[in-house]
């Protein structure tokens, strides 16, 4: 009877994990418009402002792309997206601003100030 119940277990285990798996967005492969000379890539800008501006990098975005860091980079820069995220903010203005996030929540790490910084005040 426990084996039973063990195989039971098992084969749900199993159609959970199937479950999951059909249901993970598929990994995007980029249309390649051919021009009579190297193919390009159509990336829809839209896409890439929308994973940029979650905070991913160039290398984490051609990775999900399946395109290069430097077509992307080209990509982004033709949309007017930033090369690299900076900030042109004050040493000053940033110590302002790091103190008020820990003065509200004085046990909090860097990746939760980081993440302050970006939602709250847009740095």
């Amino acid at each position: 009877m426990d084996v039973l119940v063990g195989v039971q277990k098992l084969l749900e285990t199993l159609h959970y994990c199937l479950v999951q798996y059909h249901t993970l967005p598929q990994r995007y492969y980029p249309i390649i418009e051919r021009t009579g000379g190297r193919p390009r890539y159509v990336i829809p800008h839209d896409q890439i402002c929308q994973l940029w501006e979650t905070g991913m990098s160039w290398r984490a975005i051609a990775t999900l792309l399946s395109a290069s860091q430097r077509t992307l980079r080209r990509h982004g820069l033709r949309i007017g997206l930033p090369r690299d995220r900076y900030s042109d903010i004050s040493d000053d203005n940033l110590d302002k601003m790091i103190h008020n996030i820990l003065s509200l929540t004085p046990e909090s790490g860097e990746t939760y100030v980081q993440g302050s910084l970006s939602g709250k005040y847009k740095v």
